[in-house]
């Protein structure tokens, strides 16, 4: 992931807990790496590289879910 995005790639603790947690009463669960690609050939190679990987991906828009969709129980990028 690294190779392919660079420093747009962060396993730094504050920015995981806050791709980790929602607008739900779950737990937060941060996931193990938050990428920030900025093309749709980025997100297609990233895309492939977790499923080569068998690493699940978590999508996150503004963290506004109240479900706990974006939380990371399985960890992931």
């Amino acid at each position: 992931m690294r190779a392919l995005l660079g420093d747009r790639v962060t396993t730094s603790r504050g920015v995981r807990e806050h791709h980790g947690k929602d607008e739900s009463y779950f737990p937060y669960a941060p996931p193990d790496a938050v990428v920030f690609p900025e093309s749709t050939e980025e997100v297609r190679d990233i895309v492939d590289l977790c499923r080569r990987h068998k690493t699940p991906m978590i999508p996150y828009g503004v963290g506004t879910s109240l479900e706990g969709h974006v939380l990371a129980i399985h960890g992931g990028v």
